[in-house]
């Protein structure tokens, strides 16, 4: 599909950026912006930054910027084109026009969610069939309608050998994709593929977009030496750690009601759904991980557990609390009656009973973990109870938050009627020797006597990081100036020269002239032109001595002459033209200029005129100081070369003339620059 980039604008306005991050990341008001937990890493400070204003999103914690496509091309792993349909959907925009006949896809074409959504809809058709009657029957007598049976694509696998995989071919997805994915295995014995998923209920697993990434198979027989359930391989689209099941349904509910009810499986979540309790998500029977628990904290910041009140159920509720309470959530748990799990509970009594009992049984993390240590006997003797305070104030330690946390502590001292204390000390030795277990090399820093951070080495490699870029360095444990190892020179080893590359866009620091006058450019863009105009008008005079400065430049004034020619021309706008700059650093680093602070605090609210000849003032400034500091540099290093002569032989009278005509030549910069000005505003 070759869409316009008029229609691209179209669409970019049209889809506001805080709605579609708002379906992944839960934004708070933060002045004229919002601001979030960065969806891309396990943050506890929010730092994720979403200005409707300018239609841009900025994560500091991982440095990644950009508008509601690059967003959703991240989050979802899709390509440009495919996130603009995926933006032009979710708000209603029919593409229709713009489609291409359908043909048979060749293989390079298909794509890996094309296989996996052709592999749900396959196995859901197969209920229709006479051998699928049987998983049909399974999920009625399992009280599910068929409604639900139809929104969660809920299907069979056939009982033979390679049904899927043969329709898959046929349907022009190639095999080593269907390998790839988890859909087929190849057998050592028949030395040929065969279905990975026969004769069970199939379950598909969604992304929270309800993109299709995995399924798990139950089977339908009562054999004993086969597995209950098979879930799909780890693949590059499903990765478990990551899933929760059902969040695809569930997460406008999970924001609205402020809380996730997680539980164990696949049919506890589609029950409760069925029921009306419409914000629960399972953990599909695995540990809770923090990347589930962070998938959790995009919506809410509470949990409830209600996971089955066996043994193992109990064990997986102990060990999830601690892994909530890291990821920087709370959490609730609900102990159902005698031998129920959710299913079977909601269907007994029904969903508004369901809801009522909830209300009515649940109880703090804390209390649960107590009533849990008590009924295994742990607070029957000093020592044991001794230890039982210790692992409970180990969960308590987990609590980022110190007033929340003093508040537990406190709460605990009343529980076990131990003094806040006693507790409050032994807290604070728990902190410190987790800290110690999660830094083995600080601790052996602290034994070899040395404090602080470890500095890094003068870099001599050339004019490779020149330009203000510092050479990635690892610490070691005992840091060591040059004179103090002996080293006289630092050089680049060849294996490291990509890493180091990559290393380098990382760590690029602009010069404080260059960002305002960077800055200032793109803040004009959002009240007229007349500052592009004028730098394209005097590109000449600028001088630029960062790439990252000149590549912007070139790349704003090239996209402005483009939009200008175009036929019919439209308005540049920086939030659409990021659509176009591939260099994906240099993106990040122009939505970390949009999202800070205006040029200037104090600048009253004015007209788009007004607050374009500010910007327009803010790089004049900028670029005087670009002129002369280029130049002052350049003197400062042959005045260096002076003073190193004292006796101003020829080569020192050489250096002062250097630096004589250097002079002249700034001075002439300097009145040129000061003629465009004046050129400018008379």
């Amino acid at each position: 599909m070759r869409l316009p980039e008029s229609l691209i604008e179209d669409i970019r306005q049209q889809a506001d950026i805080v709605d579609v991050i708002g379906d992944y990341v839960r934004l708070k008001p933060s002045g004229r912006n919002f601001k979030g937990l960065s969806p891309f890493t396990n943050e506890k400070t929010a730092s994720f930054i979403v200005s409707p204003e300018k239609q841009i999103y900025k994560c500091f914690s991982s440095g990644k910027g950009g508008n509601v496509f690059t967003f959703v091309a991240e989050i979802e792993k899709l390509g440009f084109i495919d996130a603009v349909k995926f933006v032009a959907k979710r708000f209603g925009i029919d593409l229709s026009a713009y489609e291409q006949p359908q043909q048979q896809l060749r293989p390079e074409e298909q794509t890996a969610y094309d296989a996996l959504t052709f592999a749900a809809k396959f196995f859901h058709s197969a209920l229709n069939s006479d051998e699928g009657k049987t998983a049909l029957k399974y999920f009625l007598n399992r009280g599910l309608t068929t409604e639900t049976i139809s929104k969660f694509g809920l299907g069979y696998a056939y009982d033979d050998w390679d049904k899927l995989s043969q329709a898959a071919v046929d349907a022009g997805i190639p095999e080593a994709l269907l390998l790839e994915l988890g859909l087929v295995a190849y057998s050592e014995r028949a030395k040929k593929n065969y279905d990975t998923f026969r004769a069970r209920a199939m379950f598909p697993i969604f992304s929270t977009a309800g993109k299709v990434l995995g399924f798990g198979g139950r089977i339908l027989t009562s054999e004993k030496e086969t597995a209950k359930y098979i879930n799909s391989p780890e693949s590059r689209l499903y990765e478990k750690s990551k899933i929760l099941y059902a969040m695809h349904a569930a997460k406008d509910a999970v924001r609205r009601k402020d809380e996730a009810i997680l539980v164990e499986g696949y049919m506890d979540a589609i029950s409760l759904h069925q029921a009306g309790v419409d914000n629960a998500v399972a953990s599909s029977g695995t540990a809770l991980t923090p990347q589930q628990v962070a998938l959790i904290g995009r919506y809410t910041k509470n949990v409830l557990f209600i996971y089955d009140g066996d043994k193992a159920g109990v064990k997986a509720m102990m060990r999830g609390i601690d892994v909530i309470l890291e990821g920087g959530l709370t959490a609730a748990i609900v102990s159902l009656p005698g031998e129920d799990d959710p299913d079977s509970f909601v269907r007994r009594v029904g969903g508004e009973e369901f809801r009522k009992f909830i209300d009515a049984h649940r109880v703090s993390f804390l209390d649960f973990k107590i009533g849990v240590m008590k009924a295994g006997g742990l607070f029957e003797t000093p020592a044991s109870s001794s230890d039982a305070a210790k692992e409970l104030l180990g969960t308590l330690s987990k609590i980022s938050d110190e007033l929340e946390r003093e508040m537990y502590v406190k709460a605990l001292s009343e529980k076990l009627d131990v003094s806040l204390g006693t507790l409050q000390q032994e807290l604070a030795r728990v902190i410190i020797r987790a800290e110690r277990r999660a830094r083995p090399g600080a601790l052996r820093t602290e034994r070899n006597g040395t404090q602080g951070e470890s500095r890094p080495g003068i870099n001599r490699a050339g004019n490779r990081f020149a330009e203000g870029r510092a050479m990635p360095t690892q610490k070691t444990e005992q840091p060591q100036t040059q004179a103090e190892s002996g080293e006289t020179d630092a050089t680049v080893d060849e294996p490291l020269a990509a890493e180091i590359e990559a290393a380098e866009l990382a760590t690029l620091k602009v010069p404080v002239a260059e960002r305002a006058f960077l800055k200032a450019l793109l803040e004009s863009t959002y009240h007229g032109t007349t500052v592009i105009e004028f730098v394209i008008a005097n590109f000449d005079i600028l001088n630029m001595r960062h790439r990252w400065t000149s590549r912007l430049v070139n790349f704003i004034t090239g996209r402005y002459k483009h939009n200008v020619e175009a036929d019919p021309p439209y308005d540049f706008d920086v939030s659409n033209e990021l659509n176009y700059l591939d260099d994906e650093a240099l993106r990040d680093f122009v939505s970390g200029l949009l999202v800070e602070l205006p040029i200037s605090k104090r600048w009253p609210t004015e007209t788009a005129s007004g607050y374009a000849r500010r910007c327009l003032e803010a790089i004049l400034d900028a670029m005087s100081r670009m002129i002369a500091e280029s130049y002052d540099e350049v003197i400062a290093d042959v005045m260096s070369r002076i003073e190193s002569h004292p006796d101003y032989d020829d080569l020192g009278r050489e250096y002062a003339m250097e630096k004589s005509n250097l002079e002249k030549k700034k001075q002439r910069a300097k009145a040129e620059f000061d003629g465009a000005i004046k050129r400018l505003f008379h």
